[in-house]
């Protein structure tokens, strides 16, 4: 698989936002997410670089029953991806923009089988670009779970520009909101940690399906 080791001191991680350093690559990959798209943002050295879409991979309970990509244009890709994991024949479309061209695209796929029957393909896509040192690049994806089509205006909806900065704040004043419906008084920080501690986990997975 691709790895790379990382420190905890160059990492950070707060409500609607993560960023972490990889050492290997020296590449700093930030995140963040409105309620129906994720945004990634890399800035990259000097290199020949590349960007991953794995859709075989599996990992913990999850698992690929088939899955699908196809290039819209040089900047944007849509597909879907089956599994099984948290739901039976789970169903996620897709729809991904780049701010930058791809060089170049490599795209594989793999049989995924079940008791010796193939059920579907797993497609992984390599999206090559040359950058210059301190370059980002921007990744906008949007999901569905009715079509490509959909994803696409969720996309256009949510995320219609090249902003990382401004949908990770929304992403902070939105926590806010939520985090500041119970206001608590007294005690030491420990304690106002670990209260708001509590009351974020109890909604760490929102989910909007409709």
């Amino acid at each position: 698989g691709i790895y790379s080791k990382f420190s905890h001191k160059n990492e950070k991680a707060f409500a609607g936002y993560y960023q972490v350093w990889l050492e290997d690559y020296n590449i700093n990959v930030e995140l963040t997410a409105t309620p129906r798209c994720g945004i990634q943002r890399y800035t990259f050295p000097a290199a020949e670089s590349a960007i991953f879409l794995n859709l075989s991979k599996a990992m913990n309970w999850d698992e690929t029953l088939d899955s699908y990509v196809e290039v819209v244009d040089s900047m944007t890709l849509r597909g879907y991806r089956y599994s099984n994991g948290w739901a039976r024949n789970q169903k996620i479309y897709f729809y991904t923009t780049i701010s930058k061209p791809f060089k170049s695209i490599q795209m594989d796929t793999v049989a995924i089988s079940k008791e010796g029957h193939r059920i579907g393909t797993g497609y992984v896509v390599r999206l090559d670009y040359t950058t210059t040192k301190g370059e980002q690049l921007l990744l906008k994806t949007a999901i569905s779970g009715v079509s490509m089509e959909g994803a696409a205006l969720n996309l256009k909806a949510e995320v219609p520009d090249n902003n990382f900065d401004r949908y990770r704040l929304q992403a902070e004043k939105n926590w806010d909101r939520q985090l500041s419906k119970i206001e608590v008084k007294g005690g030491d920080r420990d304690d106002l940690v670990k209260f708001y501690t509590a009351l974020y986990h109890t909604m760490i997975a929102p989910t909007i399906y409709s």
